[in-house]
């Protein structure tokens, strides 16, 4: 499942047939989680569908595995059957619901599934916040994503993290920023996770001089070590605003090597801003770092 080797899976699932093991239904269940990891809901369902004893992880399973295919309506559908069937949902059944609901047209459903965790009493689980925050963001209802962190009660770097991507993928920096500074002065300490958040809404939205200073605070306050990831973002943001100089000094301050979309990042910040010098410049160190990077593999 974790390898998502669709083949070797096949291969046991064979062998688990022939000895008379796919009548457990634990292995039944292993079988559903892992067809829809690998993306064949038909081959999940099959096994759903064969299950005549099923628990809470058989449903949670193949909920899961619609989610992960974007099957909103059938996962809505088992999620009722279930409870047709007198199985009261759990946490994980609820997150794994939420998941399902990925554009404005399962808005309706996501609504409905919020009740829901309201009447059991599970809104304020930390996995099932999280899940209706991001699920909120994904249909793009940002108003209803921000009221859920506002009244969870017990707010982590997890959940604050999930509002401040939801703002970044929506192209509203400025909102993002504004809650990474309200969880500042909550003394919630931010991760790794948190700055990769703020700077890609930093990016996003051209705020170049608090992207600068969120990449120092990092550093200098929260003693974060910024990783390649975090270099991308700054570096883009850096490039968008044709501060080149600020941008290729970087470079030399990354932990490893940059990647190749970095380099991209900066020679078509270069012809963008009509610095061929400095393009130059930047190409021959490519080749420089592609060539020892091949002598060093041989």
């Amino acid at each position: 499942s974790d390898l998502l080797a669709l083949e070797e899976g096949r291969r046991f699932h064979s062998v688990i047939a022939e000895k008379g093991f796919d009548v457990h239904l634990s292995i039944k269940n292993t079988l559903i989680d892992m067809y829809g990891k690998c993306g064949k809901l038909d081959d999940a369902r099959m096994m759903f569908d064969k299950s005549e004893q099923r628990s809470f992880v058989t449903w949670n399973a193949m909920i899961a595995a619609c989610a992960r295919q974007c099957h909103h309506i059938e996962g809505f559908k088992c999620f009722h059957q279930m409870q047709m069937e007198c199985f009261i949902p759990n946490c994980a059944t609820f997150a794994s619901s939420l998941s399902a609901c990925v554009t404005e047209a399962s808005l309706v459903d996501g609504k409905r599934m919020h009740a829901c965790i309201v009447g059991a009493s599970m809104e304020s689980d930390i996995v099932v916040g999280t899940s209706l925050i991001h699920m909120y963001g994904k249909c793009g209802s940002l108003d209803h994503a921000k009221l859920v962190l506002d009244v969870f009660p017990h707010r982590t770097v997890v959940t604050w993290n999930t509002l401040i991507s939801v703002y970044a993928q929506h192209g509203q920096g400025k909102m993002a920023l504004e809650v990474f500074h309200d969880m500042e002065s909550k003394e919630i300490r931010p991760d790794k996770a948190t700055f990769s958040c703020v700077l890609s809404a930093c990016s996003h939205g051209g705020y170049v001089d608090e992207g600068l200073r969120c990449f120092l605070s990092m550093l200098q306050v929260h003693g974060i070590r910024p990783t390649i990831q975090h270099f991308n973002c700054i570096i883009n943001l850096l490039s968008r605003a044709g501060r080149l100089e600020e941008g290729e000094s970087l470079v030399s301050f990354m932990p490893s090597q940059p990647v190749d979309t970095l380099w991209t990042t900066l020679l078509s910040a270069c012809r963008m801003h009509l610095d061929v010098k400095r393009a130059n410049r930047l190409a021959n160190q490519m080749k420089q770092v592609s060539f020892e990077s091949d002598s060093t593999s041989l």
